[in-house]
């Protein structure tokens, strides 16, 4: 026996304060209590119906469920009479060779359905979820638009209610993306696999009035749909609360449309991946920085270009210009001797013994112990020193020159 989609006990005031609760629900089915007495009366949008069954006593089962002031009560959903289908109370099953989209989607209106009506046709399917009778997610497999499904001329359709709604979008979740709600706000992405295999391509959103539109002006001109017999009229009684009427929406409903295809491929393990060898490395780029490279180890000199290898000719350092140092005949010739001196020391290659006055030899390394390739020396200018002994050697001769001349009367 399936579930109830509502149960509870009944009040002391009555079964009159759960009727509120029970048209909520929107369910056609019965309502079956057990207290003093037991009965069940028949539900239509879950209104009590002013058709009912005759008991075998001949009593009121509507009466009878009013007067109880103790018990409990279930309420089942059993899906009206459908014609020429095949099944029973809360499954309908049927050929759309006789039974046109639209008008399966009005019946599942007009009962209150909770559940789900799924067509196929041509290896494609479509999943429409109803809750208290009102459309909700749509699954479509296969189909680049829903106003396909409404042309269907031939396939199969099933109807099965369920004990609460249906959530279509439940194994979606994890592959629903921003770009398929809003395309507006970010860069479309790759489609993703949902928990049954198949890839979500994009979510649409829609009126109902676009939906109900839709489904009229596609329906197949050829076929109509068997008569349905009408449900019967809610029972009219002065304990009975009246009718709620519809609560008028805030804003206009919508419709969640889902766009599903195919089966997605497994992803395929890359495993190791190989580099080619015609990729050449970081350490043969020869404009490569090696604070930038990755691996810290130099190449072999064999695969350096010729002008890195270690046995190649090195380029003579340029010497590093002087700043020149101004002197006056004023200065102290004992100074610019120690600067002479020091300017040697500094341009001699190779190992030199350097005597001063008050110094021992002393014995200087040179920076290289491997010898200079041999080449023609080039002239190097008179050092700054040199040419400050010359210039005071002649201030001083002039001096004497003028210090020996007599006085001029």
């Amino acid at each position: 026996m399936a579930s109830p989609v509502l149960a509870g006990a009944i009040p002391r005031a009555g079964i009159v304060e759960k009727l509120t609760a029970i048209e909520a629900r929107c369910t056609t089915g019965v309502l079956r209590w057990q207290g003093t007495t037991t009965g069940e009366v028949a539900l239509v949008r879950g209104q009590i119906a002013a058709d009912q069954t005759e008991r075998e006593d001949g009593e009121d089962p509507v009466e009878l469920l009013l007067a109880e002031r103790t018990g409990t009560f279930e309420v089942f959903q059993i899906l009206p009479p459908l014609p020429v289908s095949k099944g029973k109370d809360g499954m309908r099953r049927g050929s759309l060779e006789v039974h046109v989209a639209a008008d399966l989607m009005r019946y599942c209106e007009n009962a209150g359905l909770t559940g789900i009506l799924a067509i196929e046709s041509d290896g494609k399917r479509a999943e429409i979820g109803y809750d208290c009778g009102e459309l909700g997610d749509i699954r479509l497999d296969g189909l680049d638009e829903l106003h396909e499904v409404f042309g269907w001329e031939d396939g199969s359709f099933e109807i099965v209610a369920l004990t609460i709604a249906p959530n279509l979008a439940e194994d979606l979740e994890d592959a629903i993306t921003t770009e398929m709600v809003r395309p507006d706000l970010v860069v479309a992405e790759e489609p993703k696999a949902d928990s049954t295999g198949k890839l979500l391509l994009r979510v649409v959103e829609m009126t109902l009035a676009e939906i109900v539109k839709e489904r009229e002006e596609r329906r197949p001109v050829t076929k109509t749909s068997p008569p349905v017999v009408p449900l019967a009229p809610p029972k009219k009684h002065p304990t009975l609360p009246p009718p709620t009427p519809p609560a008028k929406p805030r804003r206009e409903p919508t419709v969640r449309v889902f766009y599903l295809k195919g089966d997605a491929e497994a992803p395929k393990d890359e495993g190791v991946r190989h580099v080619s060898s015609s990729v050449e490395l970081e350490s043969d780029l020869p404009d490569a920085v090696s604070e930038r490279r990755s691996e810290p180890a130099p190449a072999p000199e064999s695969d350096l270009p010729p002008a890195r290898r270690s046995d190649a000719p090195k380029a003579k350092p340029k010497a590093e210009p002087k700043a020149a140092s101004e002197s006056s005949p004023s200065a102290s010739a004992e100074g610019t001797l120690e600067a002479a001196r020091a300017t040697r020391r500094t341009s001699r290659p190779g190992d030199e013994t350097v005597k001063t006055k008050k110094e021992r030899p002393v014995t200087t390394p040179s920076a290289s112990a491997t010898p200079a390739p041999s080449a023609t020396p080039a002239k190097k200018p008179l050092p700054t020193a040199v040419w400050a002994l010359i210039s005071l050697a002649l201030v001083i001769g002039a001096l004497l020159l003028l210090s020996a001349m007599p006085p001029i009367e």
